[in-house]
Order: structure tokens, then sequence, then C-alpha cells
């Protein structure tokens, strides 16, 4: 059992180097080193474009309109952003 640090913004694919714990080598060698490849499953909130993670927030009509502070929910925490006014739909 081995406990790894995954870089942040690693990609599916991505190979993460473990230095020294693969398998021994021939004729009693040092250990190899052993590679993990990762697979970066879906979120439920959070959509990933490239290093981004997005999410749809509904925001209020009115605030859309006359502008206001919205809760949104982040990887780590929740944090208030600001509306303008006249905010069109799907600006991001």
């Amino acid at each position: 059992r081995l406990e790894v640090d995954v870089p942040a913004g690693v990609k599916t694919g991505s190979r993460v180097r473990i230095a020294g714990k693969g398998r021994p080598g021939t004729g009693n060698g040092p250990a190899g080193d052993l590679y993990l490849v990762v697979t970066v499953l879906p979120h439920a909130r959070f959509e990933r474009k490239g290093d981004d993670l997005y999410e749809d927030v509904t925001v209020p009509y009115l605030d859309a309109i006359l502008g206001g502070e919205v809760e949104i929910p982040t990887a780590d925490g929740r944090v208030a952003l600001r509306i303008p006014e006249l905010t069109q739909n799907g600006r991001q």
C-alpha cells in the first residue's frame, strides 16, 4: 500500500513516477520505479475544460437585471460572486 501525491492539474493518461517503488531489479538489483497511469473521473458538479473548472449557476432574475451577489460553490468552499447589472444569459 502506497500513499502518493498526485500533482494538481494532472490529466487522464498522465504518468506519475514513484521512484524506487517498482519491482526489484534482476540479480538482487535495486527496486525500479513505479509508474501510475492516471484516469480522471468526471465530477458531479464541476466540468473540466483544460485546466479550468466550470459550473452552471442559476442567478435570480432580479439580480441579473439590477445586479447583486450570488454565493457559488468552488473546490475550496463557497464564495460570493458579484453580478453586474444587465447581465445576459450564458455569460461566463
